[in-house]
């Protein structure tokens, strides 16, 4: 099964199905898409896209994001690295040391899903393969 992750820049459901055709075009056609409920995968442009495409939604109950690993798998890590270790006196606080870990985590740390790079790393090569994507 491939795993994709993308998210519509400002929710715009046009724009989606480029990408989405893109993708499956390098990748093959899933079965189904899981999303969140949200407005980007439950217009109607798009869910008609979807079935011309003989691709069926698979949507995430609203209130268990559990259904959503990728999600489950960062709450954890956001809660196990930086929530639990800091005390905040103030929400300013919180804010500055939430984006310290957001940067450290993204720049500096190491991800095992990404084959030990940072996601910088990944996503600069990824980037660098951007034109097959678009062939």
């Amino acid at each position: 099964m491939l795993r994709l992750r993308y998210a519509a820049a400002g929710g715009n459901p046009p724009e989606q199905r480029p990408v989405l055709s893109r993708l499956m075009r390098l990748y093959s056609k899933p079965a189904f898409i899981r999303s969140d409920p949200g407005t980007e995968f439950t217009a109607g442009a798009v869910m008609r896209w979807l079935r011309d495409q003989s691709v069926g939604p698979a949507f995430i109950p609203p209130g268990r994001p559990w259904h959503n690993g990728f999600v489950e798998s960062f709450n954890g890590k956001l809660r196990d690295e930086c929530l639990n270790r800091e005390w905040f006196r103030d929400l300013r606080e919180a804010r500055m040391l939430i984006e310290q870990w957001r940067e450290f985590y993204n720049h500096r740390r190491p991800h095992s899903s990404l084959g030990n790079r940072i996601p910088v790393q990944a996503r600069q090569e990824a980037l660098r393969m951007e034109p097959r994507l678009t062939a």
